[in-house]
């Protein structure tokens, strides 16, 4: 019986097979991972488009019109628009002293936030003559207080006149807001989709991006659908938003430039006169 060891050829058959198999498993997780990341890439450009979607039609269907306030639609551009924001809208419930109280519970109004002094303003809603809404800033904000009759509210100080608070009352809509742009701009190398408060002189603030090239376009328009070029003639508005992945996707010769989508909106306006 002749004992016989392994021979050079054997191990390097062996050393062979295995780097091969070692290869071949690498190429599937490394594909794996490609795909798993392309889909996080492809799950991310979806998302951008859902919330650019529904933080513009948060913003503009509230809009309205009346012959005393103006338009909440206060100027737009190819690739912005400026609005009045409501944080909060709701039913003077208490006058007493020299605040008033605001109430925003049993279906009577809602608050986004409370008030803030400086940052926001006020339209309020005259009922002694002619329905006026008289624009008012916000003076300071006593936080939540209960109506008289039941029901909860805030209590604000508004800087109204004399004569002016005199012929607001009991029923009177409160409205709280401050001015917003939605606007694309550039950074990061890429274009991104913003909200600036240019009541509070903020800088713009990222909301969803990257955006593709013209990653967003505003047509406000009639109510028959033409194109308007001023905001008191303006009814809804139509906005295109093009969103693209933060990176090319696959890997090696099948990487491919980043894949872009796009989203069309229509928003009608639904407090117009």
């Amino acid at each position: 019986m002749s004992r016989r060891g392994i021979s050079l050829v054997e191990i390097l058959l062996a050393l062979i097979l295995s780097a091969g198999l070692s290869v071949l498993i690498l190429n599937l997780v490394a594909g794996a991972a490609a795909r798993l990341r392309d889909r996080s890439e492809r799950m991310g450009m979806a998302q951008t488009l859902r919330v650019a979607g529904e933080v513009l039609r948060a913003g503009l269907e509230d809009i309205g019109s009346d012959s005393t306030a103006g338009t909440d639609l206060i100027g737009f551009g190819p690739d912005r628009v400026r609005y009045r924001a409501t944080r909060l809208a709701g039913v003077v419930c208490d006058t007493a002293g020299s605040r008033f109280v605001v109430r925003i519970s049993g279906g009577l109004g809602a608050a986004r936030r409370l008030p803030q002094p400086g940052r926001d303003s006020a339209l309020v809603l005259e009922l002694a003559v002619s329905h006026r809404w008289y624009p008012a800033g916000v003076s300071s904000v006593s936080g939540a207080a209960p109506c008289p009759y039941g029901g909860s509210g805030i209590a604000l100080d508004l800087s109204l006149d004399s004569v002016q608070r005199s012929s607001v009352g009991l029923g009177s809509v409160v409205r709280i807001f401050e001015t917003i742009e939605a606007r694309r701009y550039a950074g990061g190398g890429g274009d991104w989709l913003g909200l600036q408060s240019i009541s509070a002189a903020e800088v713009v603030q990222p909301l969803a991006g990257p955006l593709a090239a013209n990653g967003l376009t505003v047509g406000p328009e009639s109510a028959a659908g033409m194109p308007v070029a001023s905001p008191l003639g303006a009814e809804s508005v139509r906005l295109q938003m093009r969103a693209r992945t933060s990176r090319e996707l696959g890997v090696g010769i099948a990487r491919t430039a980043p894949a872009r989508d796009s989203l069309p909106a229509y928003v009608f306006f639904r407090n117009l006169r």
